[in-house]
This record gives structure tokens, sequence and C-alpha cells, in this order.
């Protein structure tokens, strides 16, 4: 599933009245998990790529877990969208969402997978 597929399913499980806000990591977070080089694309980029989406209502930054937490639970979303890779796994702020649907990874699209093809 490509980027533009996830969030058009996002915006059909919110359905007419409901909000697709996506949230990012900071780059300094990104730093920190993926190392020195990343994040490929700084966050003013990836912000403005994500509002440039149609689907997509709303766009938040976080530096930490608990940052992501208090995100999550000042949205007390209906439906939080999870890579199904975690599934099994704990998530973040999951006791604020009424609902929590996993979704497939975007396969080639993820700039990890890219910079492992070069």
């Amino acid at each position: 599933m490509g980027h533009i597929e996830l969030f058009n399913k996002a915006r059909k499980l919110a359905g007419p009245k409901g909000k697709v806000i996506v949230g990012t990591d900071s780059d300094e977070r990104i730093r920190e998990l993926k190392g020195p080089s990343r994040p490929i694309n700084n966050i003013f980029d990836r912000i403005g790529f994500l509002r440039a989406i149609k689907y997509i209502d709303g766009v938040v930054t976080f530096s930490s877990e608990d940052e992501l937490q208090a995100q999550i639970k000042r949205f007390s979303p209906d439906i939080l969208l999870i890579g199904d890779d975690y599934r099994g796994k704990p998530i973040v702020g999951s006791q604020y969402a009424k609902k929590i649907v996993f979704i497939p990874r975007y396969g080639g699209l993820s700039s990890t997978m890219i910079i492992n093809q070069q």
C-alpha cells in the first residue's frame, strides 16, 4: 500500500465528519532512532508533503513517546491506525483510542528501504 492509498483509507475510516491527523517524529528523534545521517527529509519538508495530501486534516510532531502519548490523548481518536509490524507489541497511547486498526506498511516507499537498496 502506498502513502496516498494509506491516507485515503484513513479518510474513508474517519467518515465525513471525522478528521485525519498524522503524527511525525521530530528530526532529533529520527536521528536518535536511526542515526546521524537521518532524516532524509527535514521536518519542514515532511510536514509540507503531508499537508499537501488532500486526505489529511492536520499534522502534529513529537520528540518522544511521552509527547506522542500526549498528542493521542489530546485528540482521543476513534481510530488509531498503526503499521501492522506493531501487531502484538505495546502501542503508545492506545488507551486513548476507541479502536486500533493495523495497516500494511508502505512497501518500497519507506526511507529505510530506499536507503538499503542503494
